[in-house]
């Protein structure tokens, strides 16, 4: 008999004796779902429940705070086999891809094992490693590039599913991101100045959705709009998407009045007793749309990108929601021309700048 074949029924009647807490434990994890990167429940229950049963576990490690990797030695050096386990959850639908019982699964075998045997009687070692941010933020990339798969010489995981496979058939993933540019004008005025972005994406979508009716059978393509376009005029975003460079704060009380020729789309009435009249904030406008919105703060001279930006108005009002922000006036000055102010030069609408 092989020794392998000698200490399953040990292994298998260890997995029985946790089949409980194991279910406690992926219900539990199920129950509180956290995205990619932010896995800290579920990385400190997993990793205390292989510590609980003896596997000596490293936390935090290839630079991710919510990786770990769990070891049960062997007798003597020799071959290194990998169980992964993931335990990220979707946006909006939390575990409905299952990890909580992959996370489980793996964790499951790794503890058997220890509690089990303690040190394998055979030469070489198990790994459980836990790799968060599998939902898009390739954290097995992450970890293999900084090593923490060095030395792995099989790697497995089990998935949940309807059927039984022994092997899956997978199809490589390459992501494309497209951003289309218009150019804003006033739909009534001045129509023709404009470009409009949203037409030509949707011209690009229509062609590509066609086109797959004669892919082969081992191919796939899809995409989603994830932005369809926005007008100018009406709040910070749209006006930052047509130029703005700062977010202004004025009177929590006064009543937004129009400032023609000023630069402002709206006007500042009586200052608020608790904000400096004229709080302002730089909101870079160079890049995309993105960058703008979501890009990184340089905070040596003050800028922050609009989310940043518009947290600190929140901060400044005291704020607790975007709702109450709205209750707040906002000001917002262009650092262009933008074509409301030029249809307003040329009826001579407010003053020159």
């Amino acid at each position: 008999m092989s020794a392998a074949a000698a200490v399953k029924p040990k292994v298998v009647d260890a997995v029985d004796r946790l089949a409980d807490d194991l279910e406690r434990l992926s219900h539990q994890i199920h129950a509180h779902p956290e995205l990619a990167f932010r896995e800290e429940k579920a990385h400190a229950w997993l990793a205390d429940f292989l510590a609980r049963h003896g596997a000596v576990v490293e936390r935090g490690v290839g630079g991710l705070p919510t990786a770990f990797r769990a070891t049960i030695p062997g007798a003597a050096a020799g071959p290194t086999v990998a169980i992964m386990a993931e335990y990220d959850a979707l946006p909006g639908i939390g575990h409905a891809c299952g990890h909580n019982v992959i996370a489980t699964a793996g964790v499951g075998a790794g503890a058997a094992l220890a509690l089990a045997l303690g040190t394998l009687p055979f030469a070489g070692r198990v790994q459980v490693i836990g790799t968060p941010a599998e939902e898009g933020g390739a954290g097995k990339v992450r970890l293999m590039e900084a090593g923490v798969f060095d030395g792995v010489d099989a790697a497995m995981m089990i998935h949940p599913s309807g059927i039984n496979l022994t092997t899956m058939p997978c199809i490589c993933v390459a992501e494309v991101r497209v951003e289309y540019r218009g150019r804003a004008a006033h739909a009534s005025a001045m129509p023709h100045r404009g470009i409009n972005a949203l037409d030509g994406l949707l011209l690009a979508y229509q062609a590509i959705s066609n086109l797959r009716q004669h892919i082969q059978a081992t191919e796939r393509i899809h995409g989603i709009i994830t932005d369809g376009g926005m007008t100018t005029g009406g709040d910070v975003c749209k006006a930052l998407a047509s130029g703005a460079d700062a977010v202004m704060i004025g009177s929590a009380f006064a009543r937004a009045h129009e400032a023609p020729g000023k630069g402002y789309h709206w006007g500042m009435a009586t200052p608020h007793s608790n904000l400096p009249r004229g709080t302002r904030i730089r909101v870079g406008t160079a890049g995309s749309l993105e960058q703008i919105l979501f890009g990184p703060a340089f905070t040596e001279d003050g800028t922050l990108n609009l989310v940043g930006a518009i947290r600190t108005c929140m901060g400044s009002v005291g704020a607790q929601s975007i709702r109450e922000l709205q209750q707040t006036e906002l000001i917002i000055a262009p650092t262009i021309k933008t074509e409301g102010k030029v249809f307003q030069q040329a009826q001579k609408l407010g003053r020159p700048r």
